[in-house]
């Protein structure tokens, strides 16, 4: 059995009480059920909830399957234009870095992985298989 949906930063309370109502109470739930857009505008039309939320906590729950990134890394991932996995992977250290440190002074008030570590994390993903269709 997989985290709680209730443990994932980033969904407030009243989105995962909307996605419990449906049956969703694990990440790997939601993960199942958000792997493609069209399963990803439907949940958001079952749930009640902004698709643009949905896409965001997709490719964040994503993220998270590489070993090294948590919720909050994967949050700064996504808002910096990472979307999923898959596209994690084609991107250069250097430059990913630069976008997260303008994303987080903008946005957050949490660290910045490094270059070098960035490096590691993206080597790291592609021993993963992609199971989000995103971009």
């Amino acid at each position: 059995m997989s985290e709680s949906i209730r443990k994932v930063e980033g969904i407030g309370e009243e989105y995962q009480s909307k996605l419990e109502y449906i049956g969703i109470h694990h990440v790997s739930e939601f993960i199942a059920m958000t792997q493609t857009q069209e399963q990803r505008d439907e949940l958001a039309r079952r749930a009640a909830i902004p698709v643009g939320h949905i896409d965001n906590w997709a490719s964040m729950l994503d993220l998270t399957r590489v070993d090294g990134i948590g919720y909050q890394y994967a949050e700064l991932l996504t808002y910096s234009g990472v979307k999923s996995v898959e596209d994690f992977r084609k991107r250069n250290p250097h430059n990913l870095h630069e976008i997260l440190m303008e994303t987080n002074n903008k946005h957050f008030c949490g660290t910045v992985p490094t270059e070098n570590a960035l490096g590691s994390l993206i080597e790291s993903s592609k021993k993963l298989t992609n199971i989000t269709q995103r971009y």
